[in-house]
């Protein structure tokens, strides 16, 4: 033990860093020896904003992607009348399946986005004749909770007015 402590005297002393203290001294005036004073770096310059596109470019670029999707729809189109499956159609194109399917949408006869449901014209009909909500989903051949869910929307968006005999019902 006597060996390694004679060998840590003889090292010189350990460099530290400056503690908190030190380094707020210096900020505030004069610097401690150690420590070395630099200059402020001149700040990088921004880049210079791009200039907006002109308004006939944006026109003609937004002209341009709805003329590539045309193309592309037609091609879909194409494909789809002459017999091919959409999953085929999607390989064959390498555009999704989902794609395949928005495009094809009208010529399948499927609904679209906007149109809300197929029902509602039979159940707002069977509804004004004053029928129940069972006899509108036997009729339609739905679930009554269905029929129920598709009134509630249909009398909030105004297309039906609640019945009178719906608020004499006494709930238990």
């Amino acid at each position: 033990m006597k060996s390694t402590m004679r060998i840590k005297r003889n090292l010189p002393p350990i460099q530290r860093e400056p503690t908190r203290s030190q380094k707020v001294k210096s900020v505030q005036g004069t610097a401690p020896q150690h420590l070395e004073v630099r200059e402020a770096k001149p700040p990088i310059p921004l880049p210079l904003k791009k200039r907006p596109k002109p308004e006939a470019a944006i026109a003609a670029s937004v002209q341009k992607k709805k003329d590539e999707k045309a193309a592309r729809k037609a091609e879909v189109m194409r494909l789809f009348n002459a017999g091919m499956d959409l999953p085929q159609i999607a390989e064959t194109t390498g555009f999704k399946l989902k794609t395949v399917y928005d495009y094809t949408r009208d010529a399948r006869g499927a609904k679209k986005y906007g149109e809300r449901n197929r029902y509602d014209a039979e159940i707002i009909r069977l509804y004004n004749e004053g029928l129940t909500y069972d006899q509108i989903a036997d009729a339609v051949g739905l679930k009554r909770t269905h029929v129920g869910t598709i009134l509630y929307r249909l009398r909030q968006s105004g297309k039906i007015e609640r019945r009178i005999s719906e608020w004499n019902v006494k709930r238990h």
